[in-house]
């Protein structure tokens, strides 16, 4: 089953991570042109899997969890699984470390790219605009649960995963696995 194709209103995500796999992605290319540069193309073709792997774990990590609200629903992404909830299915939300989606079911599902702040820590100027961030979102999302215009209750919350993400690991998995027994080196 695949997930609709809406148009975002608005999208969360850590720029932080963005920027991140950015610089990791520019440093892999720095290191594995050197290695080509001084004709050293076996420590090129050996090691070049495991910094992309490494780069695509850190990418899962930091930067492939996003939130994307529509009129119609929510699609929330975390790590590697991609939840679609639509409004209907939406029976409240709660801003508890971070955002909680709570749906009709009784199933939750919390959003790993949503900002919070830090429980017991002092605040900080980031930190305040952190909650000032999160209270502007949950404002917005309250506001699309009670003025969405498909809201029925029939609808139900799709559950997949980010199958583009994952093949790209197996596929860097199995470079790895090649590179070690590769004769060169």
């Amino acid at each position: 089953m695949s997930l609709p194709s809406p148009s975002p209103r608005f999208v969360v995500r850590s720029t932080a991570g963005l920027i991140g796999s950015g610089l990791g992605l520019v440093i892999v290319l720095y290191l594995v042109a050197d290695a080509v540069l001084r004709g050293q193309w076996q420590v090129a073709l050996r090691w070049t899997p495991w910094l992309l792997g490494s780069l695509w774990v850190v990418f899962v990590l930091t930067a492939a969890s996003r939130l994307l609200v529509t009129d119609d629903g929510v699609v929330v992404q975390n790590y590697l699984r991609r939840h679609w909830v639509p409004w209907g299915a939406v029976r409240d939300i709660s801003p508890r470390h971070g955002l909680t989606l709570r749906l009709e079911t009784g199933q939750e599902i919390a959003c790993v790219a949503f900002p919070t702040l830090r429980p017991g820590l002092p605040l900080t100027r980031l930190d305040q605009y952190r909650g000032d961030a999160a209270r502007e979102l949950i404002i917005a999302f309250e506001q699309r649960l009670r003025h969405a215009p498909h809201v029925s209750s029939g609808s139900t919350a799709t559950h997949t995963w980010d199958r583009a993400t994952i093949v790209t690991g197996v596929v860097l998995a199995a470079m790895c696995v090649v590179s070690l027994a590769a004769p060169w080196g």
